[in-house]
Parts: C-alpha cells; sequence; structure tokens
C-alpha cells in the first residue's frame, strides 16, 4: 500500500512532482544487517590491534566477543540497538568500531518503488484535503 501522507509530507517541500521525484528517488536510508563469524574474523585480521585487545582485556563482555570472532555461532545482528551497545562498549579503538559497524551496514532506498505517479497523487489528495 503507497503512504500517500507520508510521500505529500516529504514532497511538499520541493515545489512541484518532477523536483520531489528526482531528489526522493534517490534517497537513501542506512540500518545495520547481521555479522556471521567469518565477517568478525576477516574485521580481526584488518583490525590486528584492535583484535588484541579483545583477547587482552579478560572481562565477561570481552569473552562474549572473543567467542563470537573465533567459534562458528550465530550471527552478530547490528540491526538490534543493544547489539552496537554492546559493541560500543568493547575496549576497542573508535575506528575499530567504525570499520565493525561499516562491514554490518545496509544501504537502501527510502522511498521502494516510489514512481512520479505516487507523487503526482499524493500532492493532489493533499490539495483535495485528504491526506
Amino acid at each position: 500500500m503507497v503512504d500517500y501522507k507520508a510521500i505529500a509530507d516529504e514532497a511538499e517541500q520541493y515545489g512541484d512532482y518532477q523536483s520531489a521525484y528526482n531528489i526522493m528517488s534517490l534517497e537513501t536510508v542506512e540500518s545495520y544487517g547481521a555479522l556471521s563469524s567469518n565477517n568478525l574474523r576477516e574485521w580481526a585480521v584488518s583490525n590486528e590491534a584492535d583484535y588484541n585487545a579483545i583477547k587482552a582485556n579478560g572481562d565477561v563482555l570481552t569473552e562474549m566477543a572473543l567467542k563470537q570472532i573465533e567459534i562458528d555461532r550465530s550471527p552478530l545482528d547490528l540491526s538490534k540497538p543493544t547489539i552496537r551497545a554492546f559493541v560500543n562498549s568493547l575496549p576497542i579503538s573508535d575506528t575499530g568500531k567504525t570499520a565493525l559497524l561499516d562491514k554490518a551496514k545496509i544501504t537502501s532506498k527510502k522511498w521502494q518503488g516510489l514512481k512520479p505517479g505516487h507523487i503526482q497523487n499524493a500532492l493532489q489528495k493533499r490539495a483535495e484535503g485528504r491526506v
């Protein structure tokens, strides 16, 4: 189902439907996916100092992180805010944290399947007071 209200809310700021389409069709959003143990091992090789910091620390959180990297287990689901908070709490550099999060980053279109007609209809409905 097309969310004409959301489209109209966004499109109104661009003046006309063609300008709105040109801009909105290129807009993206970023989210996070899951990292497999293989992804984590790739990170460890690329960020050796941070990996060694995890190995040397020895507290419960870093032990959990180490096991996640070294043992083929369930993916590390960075789409969950609690998991991202866990990553941010690790005793690794900001560069290492960024590299880890970047491996899980997913960029997708903000307006999936948007067509010029959707914007025209949304703006027309807005002008008629229906959305």
